[in-house]
């Protein structure tokens, strides 16, 4: 599902700001965690090449997600 989703709706690209990099992992726009409903939305998703989703997203998201 997530593959189509990259290759249909985000034509392989990259939507982080300014990159034009191939688009390998689906990303939340929202962090779901752990909701369900938010990881499975696919309005919920972009897709994001390996650069972005594995250091400047999650960093991110890091800062705002507590872990118990």
């Amino acid at each position: 599902m997530a593959k189509a989703f990259l290759q249909r709706r985000e034509n392989r690209r990259c939507k982080w700001p300014g990159c034009d990099q191939r688009a390998r992992h689906v990303d939340h726009i929202i962090p779901h965690k752990g909701d369900p409903a938010l990881r499975d939305d696919p309005s919920n998703w972009q897709g994001l090449c390996a650069h972005h989703h594995n250091s400047a997203k999650q960093r991110l998201e890091r800062r705002t997600y507590k872990r118990t």
